[in-house]
């Protein structure tokens, strides 16, 4: 049994953790799988080829003709009995490449973000082309609710698997708890310097809340992540920002870090106060490191983060919903931090276990590949191990 999961780049993104974690399952499971991708960006290469053991194919190409061709030609000569595509545009290549290899191979398309827009041209094609997928599959509920909703051809096709978490590894980071609230509470913010991400309305919401504290802690904020594309200006405004609302000493922005674990362990809270999210691997892996989360009601967040409970929800993207959120944490006692941190940990068990995440896709790769009895064989007996 062949598998190739297809993705643009191993970039450290959502995304590819996921695939990271579907390449182990599918791999322990004793199929053949095998990682394509077009981008050279290696951060998670080396945990797929020397950890799990998949091979790693990178096309190179000067045209985006030329990319849609050798991506065909690999599916062609390679002919692995399932795809599965992760992102806009390998979704897209990968149906195209369906249809013109005359449905060679089966194919999951996976929805890895949150339309919040009335559809454009562009997404009414992005929609269209599912049609030459087999399955569809949101890592989120309000995804899988636009798709429903404005691609009613395709409702038989769509399903939902939420993202999982190591719970182990994250909850095995060392968290020092205080029953004394601290004169600094400590944020962090893991993310790329997107529009998406909200850094603008984040540096102002600080800049509020620093104003009208009163008696409350200080609050100081960590911003660790990639700049995919300098030319949009999103890093040089947010630093502009700082520097106009005198915030050096508060909000700090660096490059991205492979041992996030030991950020959460030190972080009183997660800040995700995002336009659009589906479902966000951050909060999943705050969450499982015992983490309150102070989110945004984009996308699934409202799902995983209930408010008052394991984190606090911002009513809006604006400054003032964020300067409104802070101060309503930073109100409460050292306790009620620690036990929002609990009840984090707790829902990530229930909601965000590698099992759940295993059982779902293994499910829907049976029910995909339909009629291959070999690898109906093969899930059977790995129920019984």
């Amino acid at each position: 049994m062949r598998i190739t999961l297809f993705i643009d780049s191993l970039a450290p993104g959502g995304a590819q953790r996921q695939l990271c974690f579907l390449a182990r399952l599918l791999k322990s499971r004793g199929v053949e799988v095998s990682v394509l991708v077009y981008y050279p960006h290696d951060f998670f290469r080396a945990i797929l080829e020397k950890e799990i053991g998949v091979s790693v194919e990178l096309i190179e190409w000067k045209s985006q003709w030329e990319r849609f061709c050798k991506v065909r030609s690999y599916f062609k000569s390679e002919k692995p009995d399932l795809v599965v595509s992760l992102l806009h545009v390998p979704n897209m290549l990968a149906e195209l490449s369906r249809w013109t290899l005359f449905t060679s191979f089966k194919l999951i398309a996976s929805e890895r973000n949150h339309d919040i827009a009335v559809p454009s041209i562009r997404v009414w094609t992005r929609l269209c082309a599912h049609g030459f997928a087999n399955a569809i599959v949101a890592n989120s509920r309000a995804q899988a609710s636009f798709l429903n909703k404005h691609a009613f051809w395709l409702r038989k096709r769509v399903s939902v698997i939420t993202n999982c978490v190591d719970l182990d590894y994250f909850g095995s980071a060392a968290r020092i708890d205080s029953e004394e609230k601290s004169p600094v509470l400590r944020l962090i913010v893991i993310g790329r310097y997107v529009p998406q991400k909200n850094g603008l309305e984040l540096t102002h919401g600080l800049s509020l809340y620093r104003e009208r504290k009163g008696n409350l802690p200080d609050i100081e904020i960590d911003w660790y992540g990639d700049e995919p594309d300098p030319s949009l200006g999103v890093k040089a405004r947010m630093v502009e920002a700082i520097e106009r609302f005198g915030l050096r000493d508060a909000f700090r922005l660096n490059e991205s870090r492979k041992d996030v674990r030991s950020l959460y362990a030190q972080s009183n809270a997660l800040c995700l106060p995002s336009l659009h999210e589906g479902c966000a691997n951050v909060i999943c892996e705050a969450m499982a490191s015992g983490l309150p989360i102070l989110a945004s009601c984009a996308g699934d967040n409202d799902y995983l983060v209930q408010d008052g409970a394991n984190g606090l929800l911002m009513p809006d993207t604006n400054a003032e919903a964020i300067a409104g959120c802070l101060r309503r944490f930073a109100a409460l006692s050292a306790a009620a931090h620690s036990e929002m941190g609990r009840l984090s940990r707790q829902r990530a068990e229930t909601l965000l276990a590698p099992e759940r995440f295993g059982a779902e896709w293994m499910h829907l790769v049976q029910a995909t590949l339909g009629s291959l009895g070999e690898f109906d064989t093969q899930l059977s007996g790995a129920r019984k191990d």
